[in-house]
């Protein structure tokens, strides 16, 4: 980010599927947009500490609004 080195640190539960931030070592996310809010959505613990890209925490099972990140 901003052009300096970083370390990809991967976190040992990413990709288990999750309704909090406290299922996981990271975040609770969603990553794919879904525009009708009565489709219901998998959310998965984040892989590693890098958030690039499109996405929504969640907390206790509510998605948050979304963020993209480049």
């Amino acid at each position: 980010m901003l052009g300096m080195p970083a370390c990809v640190v991967p976190f040992a539960d990413g990709g288990k599927p999750c309704n909090d931030k406290a299922d996981c070592q990271g975040r609770c996310l969603i990553t794919e947009f879904v525009a009708d809010k009565s489709t219901p959505r998998t959310a998965t613990c984040q892989r590693d500490n890098q958030l690039f890209g499109c996405w929504s925490e969640v907390l206790h099972g509510q998605p948050q609004p979304r963020w993209c990140v480049d």
